[in-house]
């Protein structure tokens, strides 16, 4: 069976890198112009690490093209961003459910056991995922905007590497 693999768009990751140095820019002018007193200065550091790490985040996507999401018969590969999970194999995933954050349509990816999931994971995923998951998202949500086809047909291609995934669309 072929493996399925999803990339990120170029134009994309270019204006995620171009907004993220746009804030870096904000948030050293707001230190400089010493906006806001001491609160501003405090969120002008946070803003400078988050998004300068975001920042480092797209140019490494650009510069070295690899898939963000991979199907194959062993499982699933998700690096869609820097809360991904990783590797799973299909007799980690529970199910996988089509819902939507705010009016993004997203397939998310239910492990049976997320902690082990999130545990194997580096540090800074880890403690992303660990927030995301307090804040009850699943380690895995694909958004639908980041692929080429519809949530449908990727559940479609799924099952084809795995017949017996549980998967509901509503």
């Amino acid at each position: 069976m072929e493996t399925v693999r999803v990339y990120a768009s170029r134009s994309t990751l270019l204006l995620l890198l171009l907004a993220s140095a746009a804030f870096v820019l904000a948030s050293l002018w707001i230190i400089d112009a010493s906006l806001g007193g001491f609160v501003g200065i405090v969120v002008a550091v946070v803003g400078i690490a988050f998004f300068g790490l975001a920042g480092v985040y797209f140019l490494l996507e650009l510069a070295y093209r690899r898939p963000t999401l991979q199907v194959d018969a062993e499982g699933i590969t998700d690096r869609a961003s820097l809360a991904s999970a990783g590797r799973l194999g299909w007799r980690e995933i529970g199910l996988v459910k089509i819902h939507s954050v705010g009016r993004q349509r997203m397939l998310a990816v239910l492990p049976h056991d997320p902690n082990a999931v999130i545990a194997r994971a580096g540090f800074v995923r880890r403690a992303l995922l660990r927030m995301n998951y307090a804040s009850g998202f699943p380690p895995v949500n694909v958004p639908e905007s980041a692929l080429p086809y519809s949530l449908e047909a990727l559940i479609d291609e799924m099952r084809r590497h795995n017949p017996e995934l549980q998967a509901s669309t509503h």
